[in-house]
Protein backbone atom coordinates (compact mmCIF):
# COMPACT_ATOMS: atom_id res chain seq x y z
CA UNK A 1 0.00 0.00 0.00
CA UNK A 2 1.24 3.35 -0.97
CA UNK A 3 -0.21 7.25 -0.81
CA UNK A 4 0.37 9.30 -3.70
CA UNK A 5 0.27 12.65 -1.96
CA UNK A 6 4.04 13.57 -2.92
CA UNK A 7 2.35 14.50 -5.82
CA UNK A 8 1.78 18.11 -6.11
CA UNK A 9 -0.62 18.35 -8.50
CA UNK A 10 -3.23 16.24 -10.38
CA UNK A 11 -3.57 17.21 -14.08
CA UNK A 12 -6.80 16.96 -16.00
CA UNK A 13 -7.71 16.97 -19.71
CA UNK A 14 -11.71 17.90 -20.26
CA UNK A 15 -12.14 14.95 -22.46
CA UNK A 16 -11.05 12.83 -19.71
CA UNK A 17 -13.46 14.42 -17.25
CA UNK A 18 -16.69 14.17 -19.49
CA UNK A 19 -15.49 10.41 -20.74
CA UNK A 20 -15.50 9.71 -16.74
CA UNK A 21 -18.86 11.07 -16.20
CA UNK A 22 -20.24 10.02 -19.38
CA UNK A 23 -18.54 6.44 -19.47
CA UNK A 24 -18.48 5.12 -15.60
CA UNK A 25 -20.26 8.12 -13.79
CA UNK A 26 -17.22 9.34 -11.63
CA UNK A 27 -16.24 12.52 -10.61
CA UNK A 28 -12.92 14.11 -10.96
CA UNK A 29 -13.04 14.86 -6.76
CA UNK A 30 -13.69 10.92 -6.07
CA UNK A 31 -10.66 10.43 -8.45
CA UNK A 32 -8.61 12.75 -5.55
CA UNK A 33 -10.08 11.53 -3.05
CA UNK A 34 -8.47 7.72 -3.62
CA UNK A 35 -5.13 9.00 -4.20
CA UNK A 36 -4.66 11.11 -1.40
CA UNK A 37 -5.57 7.51 0.72
CA UNK A 38 -3.43 4.36 0.93
CA UNK A 39 -3.44 2.88 -2.55
CA UNK A 40 -2.75 -0.90 -3.79
CA UNK A 41 0.13 -0.82 -6.13
CA UNK A 42 1.41 1.72 -8.12
CA UNK A 43 1.49 -0.94 -10.83
CA UNK A 44 2.96 -0.50 -14.37
CA UNK A 45 0.33 -0.75 -17.04
CA UNK A 46 2.56 -1.63 -19.47
CA UNK A 47 -0.14 -2.96 -22.25
CA UNK A 48 -1.36 0.51 -22.67
CA UNK A 49 2.41 2.22 -21.81
CA UNK A 50 3.01 3.03 -25.70
CA UNK A 51 4.42 7.12 -25.36
CA UNK A 52 4.40 7.33 -21.65
CA UNK A 53 4.66 4.39 -18.83
CA UNK A 54 1.39 4.27 -16.86
CA UNK A 55 0.30 3.21 -14.03
CA UNK A 56 -2.39 1.86 -12.25
CA UNK A 57 -3.86 1.76 -8.05
CA UNK A 58 -6.87 1.07 -6.45
CA UNK A 59 -8.35 2.69 -3.36
CA UNK A 60 -11.37 4.13 -2.09
CA UNK A 61 -13.50 6.92 -1.48
CA UNK A 62 -15.15 8.55 1.36
CA UNK A 63 -18.61 7.15 -0.09
CA UNK A 64 -16.75 3.30 -0.36
CA UNK A 65 -16.22 3.72 -4.17
CA UNK A 66 -13.57 1.78 -5.37
CA UNK A 67 -11.67 3.06 -8.08
CA UNK A 68 -8.99 1.79 -10.65
CA UNK A 69 -7.20 4.61 -11.46
CA UNK A 70 -4.61 4.93 -14.06
CA UNK A 71 -2.09 7.64 -14.48
CA UNK A 72 1.38 9.14 -15.67
CA UNK A 73 4.17 10.70 -14.08
CA UNK A 74 5.41 14.10 -14.63
CA UNK A 75 7.61 15.70 -12.10
CA UNK A 76 5.93 16.44 -9.25
CA UNK A 77 2.66 16.22 -10.72
CA UNK A 78 0.18 13.13 -12.24
CA UNK A 79 -1.98 13.24 -14.85
CA UNK A 80 -5.33 11.13 -15.06
CA UNK A 81 -5.86 8.94 -18.07
CA UNK A 82 -8.46 6.52 -17.00
CA UNK A 83 -10.63 5.94 -13.84
CA UNK A 84 -13.15 3.41 -13.35
CA UNK A 85 -14.62 1.01 -11.03
CA UNK A 86 -12.44 -1.66 -9.48
CA UNK A 87 -13.53 -5.28 -10.45
CA UNK A 88 -14.72 -7.67 -7.64
CA UNK A 89 -10.67 -8.83 -7.97
CA UNK A 90 -9.27 -6.20 -7.40
CA UNK A 91 -11.54 -5.35 -4.35
CA UNK A 92 -10.70 -8.81 -3.13
CA UNK A 93 -7.26 -8.04 -3.34
CA UNK A 94 -7.44 -4.44 -1.60
CA UNK A 95 -9.03 -5.58 0.88
CA UNK A 96 -6.64 -7.72 1.45
CA UNK A 97 -4.05 -5.35 1.39
CA UNK A 98 -5.78 -3.42 3.97
CA UNK A 99 -6.49 -6.31 6.36
CA UNK A 100 -2.45 -7.57 6.67
CA UNK A 101 -1.60 -3.96 7.08
CA UNK A 102 -3.90 -3.66 10.40
CA UNK A 103 -2.83 -6.94 11.71
CA UNK A 104 0.91 -5.65 11.87
CA UNK A 105 -0.50 -2.22 13.57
Amino acid sequence: MRSLSEFENILWDDKIVRKLWDKHKIMPFEVEEVLTKPVLGPVPDVRHSKKDARYAVVGVTDQNKYLRVVYIEGGKAIKIIHARKASKELIIRYEKAVEDIEKKI
